[in-house]
């Protein structure tokens, strides 16, 4: 009993590093696109794609 709750234990322990790391890359991601959108650099993109 003792050892299934330690095992437990250590898979949410091992779920929750999993969720704060992709929480952290999408976190940065979500960072970078906005500096990005803030240089305007999407809708330079989007204009030099669209231009006749």
């Amino acid at each position: 009993r003792d050892a299934y709750y330690s095992n437990n234990i250590s898979h949410i322990d091992h779920v929750i590093q999993v969720f704060t790391s992709l929480y952290r890359e999408f976190y940065l991601l979500d960072h970078l696109t906005n500096i990005l959108v803030s240089n305007n650099y999407f809708q330079i993109q989007y204009d030099r794609i669209n231009s006749p």
